[in-house]
């Protein structure tokens, strides 16, 4: 369901299906049913490495926004529509990114494919945006 009371009511659902989606990939990984959301974007940044804190830059910073905007849209509170979209879309793009980061984790992907995707030009472009974003939205 997607009800259209905000203008950026797309870029919202991208981040809020990517959060989810980690979340269950956390709980599923882990086990641990009662875990807060901020902790689960932080255990799946730890396992996703190297690549994923080089494109956020302070995983903890970037953990809280997230945990923010993810409230803000599941709760519908309101409070963060005033923010670029535009940030809303990088940081739903970095949560898509640590899906695909874990899922290689999980399958147990050898050292050379994380190393060709941080020194791939388009996440060091989209790293700077997300830093930028959490900047922004402290």
């Amino acid at each position: 369901m997607a009800s259209r009371y905000a203008r950026q009511m797309l870029v919202s659902d991208r981040l809020l299906n990517r959060a989810a989606a980690l979340e269950a990939f956390d709980r599923e990984v882990t086990g641990f049913a009662g875990s807060k959301f901020k902790t689960r974007m932080k255990r799946c940044a730890d396992l996703a490495g190297a690549p994923f804190a080089g494109l956020v830059g302070d995983i903890d910073a970037w953990a809280e926004v997230i945990r923010l905007d993810r409230d803000d849209i599941a709760h519908h509170f309101g409070r963060r529509m005033k923010h670029s979209s535009a940030d809303q879309f990088f940081l739903a793009e970095s949560l898509y990114w640590l899906f695909i980061l874990c899922m290689l984790r999980d399958c147990q992907a050898p050292a050379k494919v994380y190393q060709r995707i941080a020194d791939h030009q388009a996440l060091d472009w989209l790293g700077h945006r997300v830093q930028s974003a959490v900047q922004n939205r402290r």
